[in-house]
């Protein structure tokens, strides 16, 4: 076991680490896979952090991160810590998506804006009289509208409320329903469903993934297919000139793997 992992500085789910010796050309290949997404990725960092190509930047080097993390934890044999990750990826995937469709809204500033106020909200509970002048000094400076910052009440709506106050507030110039489920709307309605499957790792909620050995071949399968789909997603949408093209013959080679088991399940 200590060939897998320290085991004097680290736990470790001994029964699932075991079993990824099965699959070592596959996680080699996912690991290269990830370096190479990770390092086009640096290589788009802007020269201004606070403007749309610095916040997509924010939102694509977060992804890189939490793949690098899923992976960690898939070696230590702690899977559903894998797919717990997984779902923070699919959220930062569909929220830097709708910023880098939607250009000529500037979503990224009521984004950058609300990300600040909620900042100070959550550390202080309410916001002091110079803090609400500096966020005022702040909506001018961005051309941020009051009908973002200000309450309003909406049909059906039972009492008034701002649009900076809900969670993906900041898409209201192209959104009516601030959940989740309305964000993947604006992509893909699968987005959400995915992003469901994956909250049963993150809230603990089903039984039978507790009973459950969670070690199968299917369950690997899984994991790598979403390895296939993050990572290429991410490059689709940020980073297609950055990266290199030992990306592509990486890629190919997964998704081969996972076509192939498959067919023979069919």
């Amino acid at each position: 076991m200590n060939n897998i992992v320290n085991k004097d500085n680290l736990f470790c789910d001994e029964y699932r680490a075991l079993t990824l010796l099965e699959y070592p050309k596959e996680l080699a290949l996912v690991k290269q896979l990830i370096e190479l997404v990770a390092s086009a990725v640096e290589s788009n960092e802007p020269d201004n952090t606070w403007s749309h190509n610095g916040i997509c930047h924010m939102f694509a080097k977060s992804i890189a991160d939490y793949l690098k993390m899923s992976y960690d934890n898939l070696q230590l044999g702690h899977f559903y810590a894998t797919q717990m990750v997984f779902r923070t990826i699919v959220e930062n995937i569909v929220c830097l998506d709708v910023i880098m469709r939607h250009p000529e809204q500037e979503l990224w500033k009521y984004y950058l804006v609300q990300s600040y106020r909620n900042t100070l909200l959550c550390s202080g509970g309410k916001l002091k009289e110079r803090e609400e002048k500096y966020f005022e000094e702040i909506y001018a400076e961005y051309g941020i509208e009051t009908a973002f910052t200000e309450k309003t009440k909406k049909a059906n709506s039972k009492r008034p409320f701002a649009y900076i106050d809900k969670d993906y507030g900041w898409t209201y110039k192209i959104n009516n329903n601030f959940t989740f489920a309305g964000m993947c709307d604006l992509i893909d309605e699968q987005e959400y469903k995915d992003f469901k499957y994956m909250s049963m790792y993150a809230h603990g909620t089903s039984i039978h993934l507790k009973v459950s050995g969670f070690a199968t071949m299917d369950n690997m399968m899984n994991m790598l297919s979403f390895y296939y789909y993050s990572l290429n997603r991410l490059v689709v949408m940020y980073c297609t000139k950055t990266i290199e093209p030992a990306f592509y013959k990486a890629i190919d080679k997964l998704e081969r793997i996972i076509t192939r088991y498959i067919k023979e399940c069919e």
